[in-house]
């Protein structure tokens, strides 16, 4: 099966309207499933559009010796970089041996230039978290249209306003940039798509923003510091939907900063879910990523955490697993005992 990119994108396929610079705009998170990789844009504060999956060309407008206009080919934007569409006329232009759509753009260095918009996705209408443990994927609004993949929880997503009519399971729409799978150089360009997310497995309360944003600034301090700034996002934001984060991560600073209990046992179990992390300690926070496990693989089980813990909502002990390729811990969430 062919692996797809996909990426959250505007919802104005033509892209030609001038908008006012949001707060979030987009990066890459990975939702794969049944044998597709997607990866759809998470949020970062900067510009109103972000540069797809390949580089993207970027243009200075001047002139020959002749005095003919002409395009020179400047430089390019990583995949992944944020820039500032400015609206207002495109342009289908020849240069460097190929055709291009160009826009003016401001990137990241404030430096405007005519930008290559083939690749380039722009916010959509609404900036929303996602507060279910995985909130599913649909390709339309009936009852039969659930896709394979899913939206991992604390993602930050943008979406289109409610649509009035026809829609009984209030799903919110989403536009993806389909790209197929490339070896060595770019072949052809992508598509245009159309995915919902349900609305209640989303939030725009303020308090899930910030409560989010700053278990990320914990997370990324040692453990032992942990304590004294959980108690203060809780009281400060203590109606959010991730309190349960929290609460799970001052579990584990009172542990003793991720060290937790183990015991032997013996059983064998299934994974239930794909691209399950396996990491060399039972720690969500500091164990290394060691490989990934896939929904159906056979796993044995030798020791498991003494505690059951939260994660994401959902709760578990963490298994150490033998796989056939992967030897590690994973949160038992993931796994059914047989």
């Amino acid at each position: 099966m062919k692996k797809l990119l996909l990426f959250i994108a505007v919802l104005s396929l033509f892209m030609a309207c001038e908008k006012e610079e949001q707060q979030y705009d987009t990066a890459g998170f990975d939702f794969s499933s049944a044998g597709n990789q997607v990866i759809a844009p998470q949020a970062v504060k900067q510009g109103n559009a972000q540069i797809a999956s390949v580089s993207a060309r970027y243009f200075e407008e001047t002139r020959n010796n002749q005095g003919a206009l002409y395009y020179k080919t400047l430089g390019y934007v990583e995949a992944g970089k944020s820039v500032t569409l400015l609206g207002g006329e495109q342009k289908d232009v020849k240069s460097d041996g190929g055709s291009w759509r160009i826009a003016q753009a401001r990137l990241e260095d404030n430096k405007v230039v005519w930008l290559s918009v083939w690749y380039v996705l722009q916010n959509q209408e609404q900036a929303v978290v996602i507060t279910d443990p995985e909130a599913k994927v649909y390709n339309g609004l009936g009852p039969s249209d659930l896709t394979t993949y899913v939206i991992p929880r604390g993602t930050i997503i943008g979406v289109a306003p409610p649509e009035a009519s026809g829609n009984p399971f209030n799903r919110r729409l989403f536009v993806a940039y389909q790209v197929p799978q490339r070896t060595g150089k770019v072949e052809s360009f992508g598509t245009w798509s159309k995915y919902y997310v349900d609305s209640r497995a989303i939030s725009t309360k303020e308090s899930d923003f910030k409560m989010r944003e700053e278990l990320d600034k914990i997370k990324k301090l040692s453990p032992s510091l942990w304590a004294d700034a959980l108690d203060n996002v809780i009281q400060i934001y203590g109606d959010s939907a991730f309190v349960a984060e929290a609460e799970a991560m001052r579990q584990e600073a009172a542990s003793g900063g991720g060290a937790k209990s183990v015991e032997s046992v013996s059983f064998s179990g299934i994974i239930t879910e794909d691209k399950v992390n396996v990491r060399a300690e039972p720690d969500e926070y500091n164990g290394t990523i060691v490989g990934q496990v896939n929904k159906g693989e056979a796993v044995q089980i030798d020791q498991q955490t003494s505690q059951t813990y939260s994660i994401g909502g959902l709760s578990g002990k963490w298994y150490r697993i033998q796989s056939a390729a992967v030897n590690g811990w994973v949160f038992g969430a993931f796994v059914k005992q047989n």
